[in-house]
C-alpha cells in the first residue's frame, strides 16, 4: 500500500491491472491484477528452466532468474499504462494525465533502478533490465529509453517497491544477482534470457494461467499464488510440446551411426569414419565440417551426431530441399525414440508450419496422437517454429536469428543446445555466407553441436566457417588444416582446429564433352539416347529454357518437365514422380528425359546415365554430376561410363544470357576454362581439385578473348563480394565477444510484416519475390470450401510485374481469416490460366508451369 501525498488517499498494488478483460466478459475497467500476472509469468519461467537449460552457467539463483523474468512488465505499474483501460483512478488516486504509455521501456527503466537498489552494478543492471523488457521484439537503445520521461512520484515509487517485493517473495529469490564476467558467456546469457522471457510471458499470457476465475483465490500471499501457478504451468508446456523428449544417448560412435542408419544398412567410410570421430570429442560443442562426394551419406552421418543432445535442426537451402528431406528426418526420430519418447517435429520455412508437418507425417504413418513423432500445434508461425524441439526447415528461419529482427533473440533461445545442420552448404552466396558464419559463431556461444555438410565446398568457406567458430580462441586461420586429402571430416573444439581424411566409397571416371546450346539441337540429342534406353538428364539454369526444350520433346520423347514455377502441390507431385522413376529401384527403365532446372541438383537421390548441365559455376555442374551412375544397375548399351556434356564448352565464350542473372560471370567462365583443361575426370579426388582451383589462385592457359573476358568479369566479382561482405556485416548482429545489448541503433527488420509477405527478411540478396497462389474464377465462387485445396497451391514469383499485380489485386473477402492463405498473396487468372491485372503475357499452364512472355 502506498500513500498518495497530495491527497492523502492510498492504493493498493492490488489495485493495478496487467491484462485487459476477454471482451465477452462485460468486466470494461477490471483488468487482470498486475502482481498476479508476474507471479503466473515467474512460475512459467521456473518451469521452462529444465527444459531450455542456459547454456552457460547461470550467475546467480535460479530462482532471481525466475523472479527477474516475472518483473518483465514492471512497467504497467505506472499512470499511462494504468489509464489505457478507461480508468481515470486507482481508488481514490487521480492517475496523471499526458504520461508515457509503453509499458516494455518503462520496464527498462524502473526495473533497472530497482536491480540497483538491490546492489547490482549499474551496468549490469541496464543489461538485465533491457534483456527482461525486449519482450515484445527488440531491446531498447539509450535514445528510445531517454524519450520515456516520467518522474514517479513518492506514491509511484512505494508501489514499485512493493510489486519487485511481491515478486521475490513469491519467487524465494536469494543471493546476489551478477552477469558472467566472459563478453561471450554475457551475451549467451542474454540471449537466452529474452528469449525465455518472451516465452514465459507468452504462455503466462494465455488462458492457461491468465484465468479471471483464478481471482478469487487471491490472498494477498505472492508464494501461494506462485506455487498454484507452477503446477498450471506444468500442464501448458506440457501440453504446448515444449517439454523435450531428449534424443538417445548411444554408447559409442558406431551405435550412434547404427542408429542413424537403420538396421538394414552397412556404414560407409565416411559414416566409420564420423563414428570414430564421436568416440574422440570432448564432452564440450563442437562444430564438424562433412566434405564428401555426392551419394555417399553425409545425412545419417549428420544425424548420428545429433544423438545424445537436447535436440535437431536441420537447416535446408530451399523450401523445397526441406520438404524432401523430411521424412528421412522423421524416419530418423521413429527409429530413436526412448521408452516414452513422444517427438514434436516443426516444418519450419515460410509454406510450413504444423499443418503442413502433419499432412507430411500422415504420408509415411506418423502424425497420429498415439504416434511417436507428431507436428507441433503450438509452434505455430516463423516466430515459435524453433521452439519445437526437434525441426527441419529452411536455413534462413537460423539467419533470422543474427538479423535485426524482432525477436530474432527467440530463435537463438531456440536453437541453444540443439544440434544444427547446414546442408548443401555450397549453395550460398557471399551475403547469406557472411550471415551463416555469423550464426555459426552465436550457436557456439550458446553451447550447439554444428555439423556442416557439402560435396563442393571452397577451401575459404571451409576456414571461414571454421574462423567463425573460433572466434575470440587463438586458433589464428593459418593454422586450420589445408593439407589433408579429400574427402574429409574438419572439427573444431575449444581449443584446437583438426582434420583426417577418409576413403570414398565409389571411385569414377567421369568423361567431359561438348553440348550445343540451341533447345532444337539438344531435344534432338536428347530424344535419340532417350530411344537407346538412356535415362537422360538436362539442368538448365532458366525456367523458360527448360519449358521450351520439354515443348520439343514431350509429343515423341518420354520426359518430364521439373522446376520451382509450378504450383507447390503440383511440384511435389512431379518430385514424387522424379523419384518413382529415377529413384532407388526406379521404374524408368525404357528411356527418359528429365528437362529440369536447379531443383534437381540438390538433396534428391536420383540416378541417370548421361547429363547435359548448361554453363554453371564448377561446384554446381559437379553437383549435377552427382546424379548420373549414382546407383548400381545395368546400363544401355554405349552409357556404361558416365559423361558430362557442358553447353557452349568448346565456344570462343560461353553465351552469356544461359547464365546471367543467375551466376557469378567470372566463376562461369573460370569453371568453363577448367573444363576444357580437363576433360577426364577422376573423382573423388578431382571434384575438391576443381573446386579449390576454380575457387582459387589457379590461371586457365586460354584463349585471348576468353582471357580478357575474364579479366573484365573479375572487377565486377570482386566488387561485388566485397559489397556483399559489407552488407552481410551491416545486416547482422554483432558477434558474440562484441554484442552488447539495447547498443545497436542499425535499422529493425519487421519481421511481422515479413511473415506476410509483405517484406523480405534479408537473409538473402536477390531480386524481390513474392509467395503467391494463383486464382481461377472457379475458385472465388466458394472461397472458403476451396482452401484445403488452395492451401498447397502456391509459388514464388519474381517478375516485377507479376509482384506489382499480385501486391496490388485486391484480396478476395475473408482471404487474411483463412489458414494457409493469409501468408500469400492471390494471384488471379481468367478461365484460360492468363494472369490479370497486368500487360505481360503469363499464364499457368498444367504442363509447363508459369509460363511468363513467349517461349522460344
Amino acid at each position: 500500500m502506498a500513500g498518495n501525498p497530495s491527497s492523502g488517499s492510498p492504493f493498493l498494488t492490488a489495485d493495478l491491472w496487467a491484462k485487459s478483460p476477454p471482451s465477452a466478459s462485460g468486466l470494461k475497467q477490471t483488468g487482470y491484477p498486475l502482481l498476479p500476472h508476474l507471479l503466473d509469468v515467474a512460475a512459467v519461467a521456473s518451469v521452462l528452466l529444465p527444459t531450455v537449460p542456459c547454456p552457460v552457467a547461470v550467475p546467480c539463483a535460479e530462482s532471481w532468474v525466475v523472479a527477474l523474468v516475472g518483473l518483465h512488465d514492471l512497467g504497467k505499474a505506472s499512470p499511462g499504462f494504468q489509464r489505457k483501460l478507461g480508468r481515470s483512478h486507482l481508488g481514490s488516486y487521480r492517475l496523471e494525465t499526458d504520461q508515457p504509455d509503453r509499458h516494455d521501456i518503462g520496464t527498462a527503466v524502473l526495473l533497472g533502478d530497482a536491480l540497483k537498489h538491490q546492489g547490482l552494478h549499474p551496468r549490469a543492471a541496464l543489461w538485465l533490465s533491457h534483456a527482461v523488457a525486449a519482450h515484445h521484439g527488440h531491446p531498447f537503445t539509450s535514445h528510445e529509453i531517454e524519450k520515456w520521461a516520467w518522474d514517479p512520484s513518492l506514491a509511484w515509487a512505494q508501489v514499485h517497491r512493493d510489486v519487485v517485493q511481491g515478486v521475490i517473495t513469491g519467487t524465494s529469490a536469494t543471493g546476489e544477482l551478477g552477469l558472467p564476467s566472459d563478453s561471450v558467456d554475457r551475451s549467451a546469457f542474454l540471449q537466452w534470457l529474452m528469449g525465455l522471457t518472451t516465452t514465459a510471458d507468452w504462455l503466462g499470457s494465455s488462458e492457461a494461467l491468465c484465468r479471471w476465475e483464478r481471482l478469487v483465490h487471491w490472498q494477498d500471499d505472492p508464494s501461494q499464488w506462485f506455487k498454484q501457478s507452477q503446477s498450471l504451468a506444468a500442464e501448458a508446456i506440457h501440453r504446448a510440446g515444449l517439454v523435450p523428449s531428449p534424443l538417445p544417448e548411444p554408447p559409442d560412435g558406431q551405435t550412434a551411426v547404427r542408429w542413424a542408419l537403420g538396421s538394414e544398412r552397412r556404414p560407409r567410410p565416411l559414416q566409420n569414419a564420423v563414428a570414430d570421430l564421436l568416440d574422440s570429442l570432448p564432452d564440450e560443442p563442437a562444430l564438424i565440417v562433412i566434405e564428401a562426394p555426392m551419394g555417399e551419406g553425409k545425412t545419417e552421418a549428420a544425424l548420428s551426431c545429433t544423438l545424445g543432445t537436447r535436440g535437431l535442426y536441420t537447416a535446408m537451402p530451399t523450401q523445397a530441399t526441406s520438404n524432401a528431406l523430411f521424412a528421412r528426418v522423421a524416419g530418423f526420430l521413429e527409429r530413436n525414440q526412448g521408452p516414452g519418447s513422444r517427438y514434436r517435429l516443426a516444418l519450419a520455412h515460410g509454406s510450413g508450419g504444423p499443418e503442413a508437418a502433419a499432412l507430411k507425417l500422415r504420408d509415411i504413418g506418423l502424425g497420429t496422437e498415439d504416434s511417436p513423432v507428431r507436428a507441433g500445434w503450438w509452434f505455430s508461425g516463423s516466430k515459435r517454429a524453433l521452439l519445437c524441439p526437434q525441426g527441419i526447415g529452411t536455413v534462413d528461419q537460423g539467419l533470422i536469428g543474427v538479423l535485426q529482427s524482432r525477436h530474432g533473440f527467440l530463435r537463438l533461445y531456440g536453437l541453444s543446445g540443439r544440434t544444427v545442420i547446414f546442408d548443401e552448404v555450397h549453395a550460398y552466396d557471399t551475403y547469406t555466407g557472411g550471415l551463416i558464419e555469423r550464426l555459426i559463431a552465436w550457436l557456439h556461444a550458446l553451447r550447439c553441436r554444428v555439423v556442416v555438410m557439402s560435396a563442393t565446398l571452397p577451401a575459404s568457406r571451409r576456414d571461414a566457417l571454421l574462423q567463425a567458430w573460433a572466434g575470440g580462441d587463438t586458433t589464428p586461420a593459418s593454422a586450420l588444416p589445408s593439407d589433408v586429402a579429400y574427402p574429409r571430416l574438419s572439427w573444431a573444439t575449444p581449443g584446437a582446429v583438426q582434420a583426417s581424411s577418409f576413403a570414398a566409397s565409389r571411385p569414377q571416371r567421369v568423361a567431359v564433352r561438348p553440348a550445343p546450346a540451341d533447345i532444337s539441337e539438344i531435344a534432338g540429342q536428347t530424344a535419340a539416347w532417350a530411344q537407346q534406353g538412356a535415362r537422360v538428364l538436362v539442368v538448365v539454369n532458366k525456367v523458360a529454357r527448360a519449358q521450351s526444350l520439354f515443348l520439343r520433346l514431350k509429343d515423341h520423347t518420354p520426359a518430364t518437365l521439373f522446376h520451382a514455377r509450378f504450383p507447390m502441390d503440383q511440384r511435389l507431385a512431379i518430385e514424387a514422380r522424379v523419384l518413382g522413376l529415377f529413384g532407388p529401384g526406379g521404374t524408368a527403365v525404357d528411356g527418359h528425359v528429365l528437362v529440369a532446372t536447379q531443383v534437381a541438383e540438390q538433396s534428391l537421390d536420383i540416378d541417370f546415365d548421361v547429363l547435359i548441365s548448361d554453363p554453371a559455376p564448377v561446384d554446381l555442374v559437379l553437383q549435377r554430376q552427382g546424379r548420373i551412375h549414382r546407383h548400381p544397375r545395368p546400363r544401355p548399351q554405349g552409357f556404361e561410363e558416365p559423361v558430362i556434356h557442358v553447353v557452349d564448352l568448346d565456344e570462343p565464350l560461353p553465351r552469356e544470357e544461359l547464365s546471367d542473372f543467375i551466376y557469378d560471370r567470372w566463376i562461369v567462365l573460370r569453371s568453363i576454362a577448367w573444363f576444357r583443361e580437363h576433360r577426364e575426370l577422376d573423382l573423388p579426388g578431382d571434384i575438391d581439385r576443381a573446386v579449390q582451383e576454380v575457387y582459387g589462385d589457379w590461371q586457365p592457359d586460354d584463349p585471348a578473348e576468353l582471357l580478357e573476358a575474364l579479366e573484365q568479369a573479375q572487377v565486377k566479382h570482386e566488387a561485388d563480394l566485397l559489397a556483399m561482405r559489407s552488407q552481410a556485416m551491416q545486416a547482422a548482429l554483432d558477434s558474440p565477444e562484441e554484442w552488447r545489448i539495447g547498443s545497436n541503433g542499425r535499422p529493425r527488420i519487421d519481421d511481422d510484416a515479413a511473415e506476410s509477405g509483405a517484406l523480405r527478411f534479408g537473409t538473402r540478396l536477390g531480386q524481390d519475390s513474392e509467395s503467391v497462389i494463383p486464382l481461377s474464377p472457379a475458385d472465388l465462387d466458394d472461397l472458403e470450401s476451396q482452401v484445403e485445396g488452395l492451401r498447397g497451391r502456391y509459388l514464388r514469383i519474381s517478375h516485377p510485374q507479376l509482384i506489382e499485380a499480385a501486391r496490388t489485386a485486391p484480396l478476395p473477402s475473408g482471404w487474411r481469416s483463412l489458414p494457409g492463405l493469409a501468408q500469400h498473396r492471390p494471384l488471379r487468372l481468367d478461365a484460360e490460366g492468363r494472369v490479370l491485372g497486368t500487360a505481360l503475357v503469363a499464364r499457368l499452364d498444367p504442363d509447363l508451369g508459369l509460363v511468363v512472355g513467349d517461349l522460344q
